[in-house]
Order: structure tokens, then sequence, then C-alpha cells
């Protein structure tokens, strides 16, 4: 009776074998679809050995191109069969991608078991047969022969899903893989570039949408790089936070946040204006990472929990439909949505994966070449803002330049009105002493001496050389406080500094050249105080001052053998010390340069300053 059963099973399973077309293979195939050869088996059992599959196994169609029985827990056996017909051996490959775990049978037509191979996400790449993204297994058929290929497929917390399910010869499955190898790198390859343009960015303007824009680069490229098993470049093993796909599920939630951020700057969206908006968005934001902290705190697995984290991404996605329009039709806003638009319908497409159950690797395909285009859109729309502001800084820039100009421009105005108004009032002062007073003591020195004529026995001679010295000295304050037009700053600085001998000064050119009045006394002031400070501060024995004129330019050198001092820390102690309001009246006033250059064995400074002879 049990032979019978026996019997009887495997009659049936012969049946079913024999029902499911195979696929015809010749010595010239290099790709064969699948579509229309595949039948599945459920294992609801998720352990069930491959010797109890063979006897139990009912072949269901796939109704698809490929095998996608969408996010179901269970195990699926998917087989087809080989049928080849060629005249010597061949090599066949079967490739596909985005399982987490595969285990590939080869059996003969008997059944017997011939090849079997284990690999996917949760196996290290080089335990693939080619170290890639792709998972292939590979697999030698004899003439006039007929093969069973098993595959065991399983997926945690994600979509069930395999494609491309292709069977290559060996040769064209290396150059497909190649190929798609290739794309990326030149995927990895922009992210790269954008990511280190972020980098730049974000480190020399310290600006917020720089951040922002860096971490939506960062973000996009996880995503990749642990979707296609990347990780095992640099993990020895996954860690569980990979493995369960929390990793996946946080990024995937952190993606409309950084959007979010980026566009409120981007789109430069007023706090004020939208404060309401503005405070729901953190508290969206605050309770979804709240959430996943909690979840993953009690180890639980974030797919799970898909919808609560859908309305979270909702409301966030619907936040910044109200800024774009708030802003529409703004450039700003019309580049924003045509740079997200292509990503945010990818997205959409795979939110709702489960109403048209297109294969999950095609809409990550389609997730990397949009996300290209939108960095690329974006990169340029951060150019243009940034262009925009710069634009914009430099106008400010000039404005404030102008107004400066303006302020320094009068400010010389009013310093050569009170220059002029001293020097007339100077003037004014020197005749009154000269005229009134030094005739008033002449009148007072004739008096004296008629009064020594008259009263001899009175000695006057100490009031006649008193007034006498009171006389000439009205006359040399007279004489001094007067300006004649015919002192040059030659002049004025050997009289002013002849009864010292250390300093030393030698003119070229300038002995025949006058320059503006007003110039030529700030100059003198200038170049004065400098050796005061020298004299008083430098502990000098010698100061040179040596004046040039090679028409425009005026150069004056000032140079001491004294001591020394620490201009920065002088200048930062001092802010509005002597050395500063000088550099401010060579640079900004007269439009020149001021070097300094201190140290132990002296200071040495330098000015020069573009002016034109002033005919008196």
């Amino acid at each position: 009776m049990f032979r019978s059963i026996a019997f009887l099973l495997a009659l049936i399973s012969f049946y079913h074998l024999r029902a499911q077309r195979l696929v015809k293979i010749t010595e010239q195939t290099q790709q064969v679809s699948l579509a229309g050869h595949l039948a599945y088996e459920v294992d609801y059992q998720k352990n069930q050995r491959f010797e109890q599959i063979i006897k139990i196994f009912k072949p269901q169609p796939v109704i698809h191109n490929h095998p996608n029985f969408g996010n179901s827990p269970h195990p699926h056996w998917v087989r087809f069969g080989v049928h080849y017909t060629g005249m010597n051996p061949k090599r066949l490959s079967l490739i596909t991608k985005g399982i987490d775990s595969l285990e590939v049978y080869v059996t003969d037509s008997r059944f017997h078991a011939l090849k079997s191979y284990r690999t996917g996400s949760h196996y290290p790449m080089r335990q693939r047969e080619i170290s890639s993204a792709f998972l292939t297994t590979s697999f030698e058929v004899l003439p006039d022969s007929i093969y069973w290929i098993w595959t065991k497929m399983h997926n945690v917390h994600y979509r069930l899903a395999a494609s491309p399910f292709i069977l290559y010869s060996q040769e064209a499955g290396r150059t497909y893989i190649s190929i798609q190898q290739f794309y990326h790198s030149i995927y990895i390859g922009s992210m790269a570039l954008f990511l280190l343009l972020g980098v730049a960015l974000a480190y020399f303007f310290r600006e917020k949408i720089y951040w922002y824009y860096l971490g939506c680069i960062v973000c996009a490229l996880c995503i990749m790089l642990i979707y296609n098993d990347y990780g095992y470049l640099f993990f020895e093993r996954l860690p569980i936070f990979i493995l369960n796909k929390n990793a996946l599920g946080v990024l995937s939630a952190t993606v409309p946040v950084f959007y979010l951020l980026f566009a409120e700057q981007f789109l430069e969206v007023s706090r004020q204006v939208f404060l309401k908006t503005y405070q729901i968005s953190r508290i969206v934001i605050i309770l979804q990472y709240s959430c996943m902290a909690v979840l993953m705190f009690f180890q639980q697995t974030l797919f799970e929990y898909k919808p609560l984290f859908y309305v979270f991404m909702g409301i966030l996605s619907t936040i910044n439909l109200v800024y774009l329009l708030a802003k529409w039709p703004s450039p700003a806003a019309k580049l924003f949505v045509g740079a997200t638009l292509p990503v945010t319908i990818t997205v959409l497409i795979e939110t709702f994966s489960d109403v048209h159950q297109w294969p999950v690797q095609h809409i990550h395909n389609a997730y990397y070449f949009t996300t290209l285009i939108e960095l690329l859109v974006l990169t340029g729309g951060i150019v243009y803002r940034f262009k925009k502001n710069e634009e914009a800084k430099f106008r400010l820039e000039e404005a404030k330049y102008k107004l400066e100009e303006e302020k320094y421009r009068l400010e010389n105005e009013i310093l050569k009105i009170e220059f002029n108004t001293q020097r007339r009032e100077r003037n004014q002062i020197a005749d009154e002493m000269h005229n009134e007073l030094g005739s008033l003591l002449a009148a007072s020195k004739f008096q004296v001496g008629v009064l020594a004529k008259e009263y001899p026995e009175t000695k006057w001679e100490d009031i006649k050389e008193q007034l006498s010295e009171a006389y000439l000295r009205i006359r040399d304050i007279s004489y001094q406080l007067r300006t004649n037009d015919d002192d040059t700053l030659q002049s004025v600085l050997i009289n002013k500094y002849k009864r010292i001998n250390i300093v030393d000064f030698s003119f070229d050119n300038l002995q025949s050249v006058r320059f503006d009045p007003f110039i030529e006394a700030q100059l003198s002031g200038i170049i004065s105080e400098l050796i005061t400070n020298a004299l008083k501060h430098a502990q000098c024995s010698s100061i040179m001052v040596q004046i040039s004129y090679d028409q425009p330019q005026l150069s004056i050198l000032i140079e001491d053998d004294g001591r020394g001092f620490d201009l920065k820390t002088s200048l930062k102690q001092n802010k509005k010390s002597g050395l500063t309001n000088i550099e401010k009246q060579i640079t900004q006033n007269m439009k020149g340069q001021f070097t300094i250059d201190s140290g132990p064995r002296g200071t040495t400074i330098i000015i020069k300053v573009n002016l034109l002879p002033h005919p008196l």
C-alpha cells in the first residue's frame, strides 16, 4: 500500500515536471527570457529541505515576466526547465538581484541534484561567483540533456521580487554584469562628485542650505550602497541594523526631512510668515524620529510599521507643497519642482508597489537616475542662487563703498574747511598780535625812553629790556602762528626738528614741488606723529626720514634703530591708537599705502601716496 502511494506521488510529480514548458537552449544562445517558463511553490514552513520540496512541489505559473510575490514573508521556490540541444557542453549563468537569501539547485531529468549554491544579500560579496550587486549561479549543460533549476527566494521585511531573472551564456552574463557595474560606477562617481561639492560648500560657506544639500546626497548614496550590497565592502559581517532593513527605513524617512529643510532655505521661506507650518513640521520630525528610536529600542523592524511612517512622510511632503505654492511662480519654486518631481513620482510608485506590482529593482534603477537629475538641477539652482547672493553682496558692498567714499569726501571737505578756517584765524591772530600788541609794546618802550630822560635818577633799563623781550616773543609767536604760503613740507619739517640731532632728513625732487596746503599739513602732522612715537617709545639712537617724489607718487620712509614692537598686539589692544588713525588717513582719505615692519632691530614705516603738484 505504501509503495503504491509513493509511486503515485512520484508519477504526479513527474507529470507536473513534464507539463511545465522547457526552455530551449542551443549552442548559439546568448540570452533567453524565462517568461512563461516559470512555476513556483510557497514554502509556508520556511525550512523545508530541497528533497521534501521535490516531492510536494505543485507548480503554479508565474504570471509576471519575472518572479514577483509582493510582501510575502514566506520563502518561494521557483522552478524552470532547460533542454539543451547543442553538440558541445555549454556553461549557463542565471542572473538576478535584490534577494536576501537565494538557494539554487540544479538537477537532471531524474531529479538528481548536480549543483547547489547559496548566495544573497545576507552573504558576503566575496562568496559570490562575481563580486557585484548581482547574484549569479553558473552551471554546465551537456548535449541533448534536460535540466531543472530550482531557486529558493526569501526576503526579510521587503518585497520578494527578482528582476532581472534571466538565463545567459556565461560570457554574455559577464558582459551584462560589466555593463551594469559601469552604470553603477557612473552613479557612484557622480554622487561622489556631488558629495565633494557639498562638503566644500558646507565647509567654506557654513550656511544651512549647503548642509541640507549634503544631507540629501548622503542619504541617496547610502540607500544605493546598502540596497546593492556594497555594505560588504566596509563590513566583514553586516550589522543587524542593515540586515533587518532598519537602515533603509531610517534613510527613507530622513530623505523627506532633508528635502523640507533644503526647500525652506532654497525657497527662502520666512519662519515668521509660516510660523504654524514651521512648528508643525518640527513636531512631525521629532515624532518621526522618536517613533523610530522607540521601535528600534524594542528590537522592532521599521518596515512592519510602514503606514505610520507614510503618514509622517506625507505630512512633510504636504508642507513642502505649501511652501512651493506660496512661492509660486518664482524661479526657485519652478526649479525645485522640476528637480524633485521625477524622484517624487518614483518614490510614490515604490510606496504604492502593492497596487501595480512593478519590479522593485526597476523602481530603484529609476530612483538612481532621477536622483542624479535632481541633484544636477539642484546644484545648478544652488550655483544660480549663489551667483544671485554674490551679486547682491557685491551691490551691497558697492553701495557701502560709495557711502564710505561719500563719507570720507565729506570728512575731507569738513577738514579742509576747518584747516582753512584755522589758517585764517591764526593769520588774523598773528596780525593782531604783531600789529596791535607789537605796536603797543613799541609805544610803551618809547614812553619809557621819554621817562628815562625826564627822570634819569630812576633805573629804566630793566623795564626797557623786559618790554623788548616781550616784543620779540610776540613777534616770534605771530610768525609761528602765521601760515606762510612759501613754507614747504620740507622747510616745515626741517625747522621743526632742527634742534633734534638724531632726526636726519633726506629729500629728493621736492625742492620746486608744492602740493595742496591741506595735504601738506596732513602729511606734516602724520610724519611728526610718527617721529614723536619713535622718540617716546622706541629708545632709538637715530631716526632717518626719506621723502622722495616721482610724479605722481610721493614716497615716505621713516626708519629707526629702536627696540620695535608687536604690531598685531598693539593694534588689537589699541583699536583707536595713533597708528590706526594714521593708517585710516593714508589708506582711506588719501587712497595711499601704509606699511609697517617692526622687529627687535627697529621699525620701518613706508607711506606711498599719489599726488599731483599744486600751483599756489
